[in-house]
């Protein structure tokens, strides 16, 4: 399928298997508001255009201005689940580098700067990591993974 996105028409859309199934069902309902047991084109580009609206409304990135499917699947838009994922392995590389010990923020700061993020959103992810129980701060400047 083919839909719209905020900034660029045309650009497609990835959508799961759940929503192709919601989208047949969004096409049949709008058959069935005509009195009809036969879905037809018009239908189907009905359910797109209320389909798209509604992921105007709720599944967009607010970091690129995107649909973002992910957005409403995982509650996280795919930029960030990229952005935590790369923090994570940043933090796991300097912490082989450190023989597992914990690592100085700052030097997490400073890879992550070369990897183009950030120091608001080093924190920012941090906070993140720190809440979901995934790292943690054994001592004030240093930053550790709960599970190695």
């Amino acid at each position: 399928m083919r839909a719209r996105s905020v900034q660029e028409a045309g650009s497609p859309v990835a959508i799961t298997a759940r929503q192709l199934e919601a989208l047949i069902r969004l096409t049949e309902a709008e058959a069935k508001m005509r009195l009809s047991s036969i879905a037809t084109a018009e239908d189907a580009e009905r359910a797109i255009r209320l389909f798209m609206k509604f992921l105007q409304s709720v599944g967009i990135d607010m970091e690129t201005g995107n649909i973002d499917i992910d957005v409403i699947m995982t509650g996280k838009p795919r930029s960030q689940q990229e952005k935590i994922a790369l923090l994570m392995s940043l933090i796991a590389k300097l912490e082989q580098i450190n023989n597992n010990k914990p690592i100085k923020v700052e030097e997490l700061y400073k890879e992550a700067e070369n990897e183009g993020l950030d120091r608001a959103t080093v924190d920012k992810i941090l906070s993140i990591l720190k809440s979901n129980g995934e790292v943690y701060m054994p001592k004030q400047g240093y930053i550790k993974r709960t599970t190695a």
